[in-house]
C-alpha cells in the first residue's frame, strides 16, 4: 500500500496552535544547548582558580628558597645561592639583605631576641642584629659545620648540626657548647622545643628527648621506622614528625610512642611543616602542600594547581601561608584553606 507520510509531516503545523507549539519545539531544542553552554561557562568562572591563588611573590630570586622565618611583619627567606631576602610589609615586596653573608647555602632561619641567625652549609652561624642589614659569623665554635636546624627557648637557641650533633648558646650566639650526651648519631636533621622537651630528629636512628636543655638524651623510637627524620612540629599535646620517605608519624605522649597519620602519603618526602591554631600544614617534595584539620586523621591537598610543587619550606605570617619552592616564594591566603 502506498503512502505520502514523510518524516517531516509528523511535526508539520496544521493551524495556528499546532504552528505555535511547533515554533516552541525549536526554540527549546536549539536554544537548550546554548543556555546549558552559557550556564557552564558562568559556572566554570565562577570555581575557585587555585593557580591565581597561590600568589607568586616579587621575591628577586627564581631558585630554591630552603628557609623561612618571621618576625612582626617581617619575612626573611634564606636561599641555595647564599642570598639572604627581606621582606617589610608580608611578602609584598622584597630586599636583598647580604651584607657580610657568604656564598653558602641557608638550610635554616630563627629569630631570638633582637637577632635574626642564619645557619648555613659549610660555615655554621651568622647573625644579624640589624634586621638583615648586615651580618656576621656567631662563633668560631661551630664554624665550618652545616647547620640543619633550630630551636628557640626563652634565652637558649639550639642548633642541629649535620654530622656534628647539637649545639647549644645561652648569649645570642656569641658561644656555644656542644650538647650531645646520649645521642647515637651526629646527623642533626630536625629540632623543635616544647617547654622543657626538646626533641631532636636525625638520619636513621629515629628521634631523641632532651628534658634539660641538651645535656642529656634518650632514644624515643616506640613505633618509628627506620628512616630520616627531616621535619618535628608541635602542635598542642601533639608532636609531629616528617620523614624522607615513609610520611608523618604523630606522638601524644612526648615521643614515647608513636603512629602514622599519613599512610596516603607515606612515600613522600616531607621538607617543611606550618601550624596555624589547630592546623597543620605539610610541604613535601614534588607533591605540593597538604593541610590537616583534625591532628593527621586526614589530609587535603591544597595546592591542586600551584605552580611547582616541590615544596622546600614554609610559614605562616600575618594571613597568609607562605611557600618556599624550587623556582622561588608563593603565598595563598589562609582563609582559602580553612574554611572552619
Amino acid at each position: 500500500m502506498g503512502s505520502d507520510f514523510t518524516e517531516s509531516d509528523s511535526i508539520r503545523p496544521e493551524n495556528r496552535r499546532d504552528r505555535d507549539r511547533y515554533m516552541r519545539f525549536v526554540l527549546f531544542f536549539f536554544i537548550l544547548p546554548i543556555t546549558i553552554l552559557v550556564s557552564c561557562n558562568q559556572c566554570s568562572s565562577l570555581e575557585p582558580d587555585e593557580n591565581q591563588n597561590w600568589i607568586q611573590t616579587d621575591i628577586p630570586y627564581d631558585g630554591l628558597i630552603l628557609s623561612l622565618a618571621a618576625s612582626g611583619t617581617n619575612i626573611f627567606a634564606g636561599t641555595n645561592s647564599g642570598k639572604i631576602f627581606l621582606s617589610t610589609d608580608n611578602g609584598t615586596t622584597w630586599i636583598t639583605c647580604n651584607t657580610g653573608f657568604p656564598n653558602t647555602e641557608i638550610k635554616a632561619l630563627a629569630i631570638s631576641g633582637t637577632y635574626i641567625f642564619a645557619g648555613t652549609v659549610n660555615s655554621g652561624v651568622f647573625r644579624s642584629a640589624d634586621n638583615g642589614a648586615s651580618w656576621t659569623a656567631a662563633s668560631t665554635d661551630i664554624s665550618g659545620y652545616c647547620v640543619t636546624s633550630f630551636a628557640v627557648s626563652d634565652t637558649n637557641l639550639f642548633a642541629g648540626i649535620w654530622n656534628g650533633g647539637v649545639f647549644r648558646s645561652t648569649n645570642y650566639g656569641t658561644s656555644w657548647t656542644e650538647v650531645n650526651t646520649g645521642l647515637t648519631t651526629g646527623h642533626i636533621q630536625s629540632l623543635a622545643i616544647s617547654g622543657n622537651y626538646l626533641f631532636a630528629g636525625t638520619m636513621l636512628q629515629g628521634v631523641f628527648l632532651s628534658t634539660d636543655n641538651g645535656t642529656n638524651w634518650i632514644a624515643c623510637n616506640t613505633g618509628l621506622p627506620n628512616a630520616d627524620f627531616t621535619q618535628l612540629a608541635i602542635l598542642g599535646t601533639n608532636l609531629f614528625a616528617g620523614t624522607y620517605d615513609s610520611g608523618v608519624f604523630r606522638s601524644t605522649d612526648n615521643g614515647a610512642s608513636w603512629t602514622a597519620v599519613s599512610n596516603d602519603l607515606s612515600p613522600y618526602r616531607v621538607n617543611s611543616f606550618a601550624i596555624s591554631d589547630t592546623n597543620l600544614f605539610v610541604g613535601f617534595w614534588h607533591e605540593g602542600v597538604f593541610l590537616s584539620t583534625n591532628n593527621g586523621t586526614s589530609w587535603t591537598t591544597v595546592s591542586s594547581d600551584l605552580i611547582n610543587r616541590n615544596i622546600y619550606s614554609l610559614l605562616i605570617s600575618g594571613n597568609y601561608l607562605f611557600a618556599g619552592t624550587s623556582i622561588g616564594l608563593y603565598k595563598r591566603p589562609l582563609s582559602e584553606m580553612i574554611t572552619s
